[in-house]
């Protein structure tokens, strides 16, 4: 379509949100929940941890952040930038629980590299991080961010790694942004 859109218009979303919701179901079965929320909206950032927001409250409010106060500010933000006839970027934050240790693949099918994938493949997508919850790695010494094993299940004593551990699910949350 010349006038804009085109192949990654709306009618290419409409499939995604359909595989989606086939796939939240397929995930349901074992355990799996995946919940996404906006977490920044232009300069205001949520500065709370998924793990203490109340994720039930996400669909509460148009732009979909589950901490109230932040949502009413990229509200504002978003309409002041409309006014103006421009636009403004965000993130997401996505959060898969219940995820067994053992999916994924150490060498060529990395876990952390499809689910990278899947998210650089959303339109207006420009990056993609997991794990790391509220560190930020790339001015961490890795004594500070390692995962320590607590047994053989594969879980540890924090998740700065986001669930996924040579590419494989460790038990913990995945998160990713």
């Amino acid at each position: 379509d010349y006038r804009g859109g085109g192949r990654a218009s709306a009618r290419e979303t409409a499939n995604w949100v359909v595989a989606g919701a086939i796939a939240s179901q397929i995930l349901s079965k074992v355990g799996v929940t995946v919940l996404s929320y906006v977490s920044a909206v232009g300069s205001f950032k949520t500065s709370k941890s998924y793990k203490d927001l109340n994720l039930s409250v996400i669909d509460s409010n148009i732009v979909r952040c589950p901490d109230m106060e932040c949502a009413n500010q990229m509200i504002l933000e978003i309409e002041s930038v409309q006014k103006k006839g421009d636009t403004i970027g965000g993130e997401i934050t996505a959060v898969a629980l219940g995820v067994p240790p053992g999916w994924g693949n150490p060498v060529f099918d990395k876990l952390h590299a499809d689910i990278g994938k899947a998210m650089l493949s959303i339109n207006s997508v420009h990056g993609f991080k997991y794990g790391y919850d509220g560190i930020d790695i790339s001015s961490s010494k890795g004594s500070q961010v390692n995962d320590i094993f607590l047994d053989n299940s594969g879980k540890t004593k924090t998740n700065y790694s986001g669930g996924i551990q040579g590419g494989i699910s460790n038990g913990n949350d995945i998160y990713c942004e």
